[in-house]
């Protein structure tokens, strides 16, 4: 396999260094840019129809924004390939980071080991990934949680270079360094942090009962937050208030709430408007509720990696929400029974929405 050295010094080396037989020949960030359900790797070293790519999303020029504390811009580590020479060494990596006001990069970085991951089997790593050939390594970490949110609000530059320790003419020597920091000028994208969000909604779903629809919502957290407006709607376009629930006003834990909206029949749309004790509002995710007694079932509850919805036709939507309202995961339903993959989803609480012509029902499930 054909690589190109990507390993740039970014500090004066001796001429044995800079001539060293090991180095990288991919690298990329692992993070998430939504609190955590959708964990991927940026590759750092595009080009078109790069066997050693890593992951098939490049870093980005642009996280986005965040709001204070919203733990949404989250990395979580990285990966490096390396290659040497028979007679040369690699002994270990590192991903560095530095964020700083935008404009004016400055202070230290920040290092993230990445252990030692998998050797090179053949034509492909131990984990069943390549291209790569005899002596090539990968170095990993992905349980790293560097939270971007934490940073005061303001706009900011995210810089990322990598590490390599070895040694040319050494099979155990580990006193030399080269560098994967895109020809020196490090890996970089902006991000932005907003002022806090009023309240950061864990969930809002529903259910029928025969005497109610009940509602039931976490929050997060709350700032400076006045009360819950839940209003309803019979065609999930106009609206109308049809009760109010206080919020705590200010709170860094975990609250519930709920309420009992007087039976209806028919379908029945439920949204929460959300109100700051400055009048600022926002709105929650809809959720319908259609007649009782579903046609719908799931299994296995708690689940790992696949989850088996049966009673569908084949002309539902399947779509699952985590605790945010986010979507994470879309399928087409098939005959009888589907198969919905969830392995890829992390640990926790989520909602399946099936979406019918008749309506739409929710259920709850754990991936465990």
């Amino acid at each position: 396999m054909i690589k190109q050295w990507i390993a740039v010094a970014m500090m004066a080396m001796s001429p044995a260094a800079a001539q060293a037989q090991f180095g990288s020949f991919g690298s990329a960030v692992y993070m998430s840019l939504d609190g955590g359900a959708t964990r991927q790797f940026y590759n750092c070293n595009p080009g078109t129809g790069n066997p050693n790519a890593i992951g098939s999303v490049n870093f980005p020029a642009n996280l986005g924004s965040t709001a204070a504390g919203e733990k949404k811009l989250i990395i979580y580590g990285g990966e490096v390939k390396t290659f040497k020479g028979s007679g040369d060494n690699v002994c270990g990596a590192k991903l560095y980071y530095r964020v700083s006001p935008a404009g004016s990069p400055t202070g230290p970085f920040t290092a993230i080991d990445l252990p030692f991951f998998a050797n090179c089997n053949g034509s492909v790593f131990a984990d069943g990934v390549g291209p790569c050939s005899a002596n090539d390594q990968k170095w990993q970490r992905i349980n790293a949680e560097v939270d971007l949110s934490n940073y005061s609000t303001g706009n900011y530059t995210l810089e990322i270079y990598f590490e390599i320790a070895g040694q040319q003419g050494s099979t155990s020597g580990c006193s030399q360094t080269q560098f994967d920091s895109n020809g020196g000028t490090n890996f970089r994208t902006d991000f932005s942090v907003t002022p806090a969000l009023p309240v950061r909604l864990l969930y809002f779903q529903g259910r029928r009962t025969a005497a109610a629809d009940q509602l039931n919502w976490s929050t997060a957290s709350e700032e400076n937050f006045s009360h819950f407006l839940v209003e309803r709607s019979e065609d999930g376009h106009r609206f109308s208030s049809i009760g109010r629930v206080n919020g705590a006003g200010s709170s860094q834990v975990k609250r519930s709430y709920s309420f009992a909206a007087p039976a209806a029949g028919g379908a029945r749309y439920y949204r929460l408007q959300q109100v700051d004790k400055d009048g600022t509002v926002a709105y929650s995710a809809i959720v319908l509720l259609r007649q009782r007694g579903s046609a719908f079932s799931l299994a296995p509850n708690p689940a790992k990696d696949w989850l088996t919805v049966s009673g569908t036709s084949g002309a539902e939507r399947l779509t699952i929400y985590n605790q945010l309202g986010q979507s994470v995961a879309s399928h087409q339903a098939a005959a009888q029974q589907s198969r919905v993959s969830i392995a890829h989803l992390p640990v926790g609480r989520y909602f399946l929405q099936v979406q019918s012509g008749s309506g739409v029902e929710q259920y709850s499930f754990v991936k465990e």
